[in-house]
């Protein structure tokens, strides 16, 4: 929608029923028609007011974990490090799963392991909506700067900055900074 009004592509609800319309049904703006702002839908030949629908809510995608276990053990090693969701067989009717994160994979026992659990024999894991969050990481930068009086000079190592350093020095000072990246 723009300055009020649909855009070609808007996904419409219909708010009331008035002949071939049907209330809470969705419909797609192809555009408007004529000079009384006639909206024209995909699936209707004749144009409908725009008072008669408001953009209609997207729900969001079904998320759809990604499963592995002993069989496909190796497709999971991109996930170390990541949150994820893990099992085992706690009866062989059902799973309780639970999350934590993925620290490595026991190749002898076909296990996977998890941070912060007692066990590490966990035989079954999947990918959760947490597993696909990015995480902020901090970073740190440092330098050294050569203090002189006219000018400064910036380098990236101690032993740069003193082999680069001439008698009329004043000092070398460390600088350091943090910042954050996402993962």
């Amino acid at each position: 929608m723009k300055d009020g009004k649909f855009e070609k592509g808007d996904r419409l609800e219909c708010v009331e029923e008035i002949g071939n319309l049907r209330k809470g049904k969705i419909y797609i703006c192809s555009g408007y028609s004529g000079v009384y702002d006639n909206i024209t839908l995909e699936d209707k030949d004749g144009g409908f007011f725009y008072r008669r629908f408001k953009l209609a809510k997207l729900e969001p995608a079904p998320f759809i974990p990604e499963y592995f276990s002993a069989l496909n053990e190796k497709d999971g090693e991109k996930y170390i490090g990541k949150v994820m969701e893990f099992a085992d067989r706690k009866g062989l009717k059902h799973f309780e799963w639970e999350k934590g994160i993925f620290i490595n994979i026991n190749h002898e026992a076909n296990a996977y392991s998890f941070e912060s659990l007692n066990s590490s024999g966990f035989q079954f894991m999947r990918t959760c909506p947490e597993t696909f969050v990015k995480r902020k990481v901090k970073k740190t930068v440092e330098c050294w700067v050569n203090i002189y009086i006219i000018e400064n000079k910036v380098h990236w190592t101690k032993p740069e900055a003193e082999r680069c350093a001439t008698p009329d020095r004043i000092a070398c000072v460390k600088l350091t900074g943090d910042y954050e990246v996402e993962e």
